[in-house]
């Protein structure tokens, strides 16, 4: 078997060498859905079930996936784990290759199930952005706005794909600062 090791979607700007930023020190690094710090990094969720009394609150882990449109992955042993158990679920389950990519990741092992075991690293979601990032809180961030350079943009937030990386072009390589202006923040 051989792994690509950035595995890059149709619908992203490459603005500077993405090998640089990488950790290269996890099985699998990827871009996050997230949109800060807490939904891209992870944050304590906590339920409150008032009817348990001093027990009510009920802890749990939360963070927004990992975009399979956009990681790096090291040839490891967990890796080509990782991906054998993908492959075997996108062919026999009627499931989205990305939750099933999540759910393989992140699931812990429990009876009847194994997981691949791999180390992860969310990449910086203020480099590796995707749109909803960038056309929702960065380019209103003022000063931030006109300083920050992503790394790559992934537009999947938004349908409108083709108009949208066409003004990610003019406003990062070209430098216009209005070329986001005449797009909604919705999709």
């Amino acid at each position: 078997h051989k792994l690509l090791p950035f595995l890059p979607d149709v619908d992203i700007i490459t603005l500077q060498n993405p090998f640089g930023f990488l950790a290269r020190d996890s099985d699998v690094e990827s871009m996050s859905d997230g949109w800060d710090a807490a939904t891209a990094y992870g944050y304590n969720d906590v339920l409150d079930d008032e009817e348990m009394g001093w027990a009510r609150y009920a802890h749990s882990m939360r963070v927004f996936v990992f975009n399979s449109g956009l990681f790096y992955i090291r040839a490891t042993q967990a890796s080509m784990d990782l991906l054998n158990k993908v492959i075997h679920r996108v062919e026999t389950e009627n499931g989205w290759d990305q939750a099933l990519f999540n759910e393989c990741i992140f699931f812990p092992s429990h009876p009847g199930y194994k997981d691949p075991s791999v180390t992860r690293r969310v990449l910086d979601f203020e480099l590796f952005m995707n749109s909803k990032t960038l056309f929702k809180f960065l380019r209103y961030s003022g000063q931030k706005y006109i300083d920050h350079r992503p790394v790559m943009i992934h537009v999947n937030y938004h349908s409108n794909k083709f108009e949208r990386m066409g003004a990610v072009v003019k406003r990062y390589v070209d430098g216009d600062l209005k070329a986001l202006d005449d797009f909604p923040v919705r999709s």
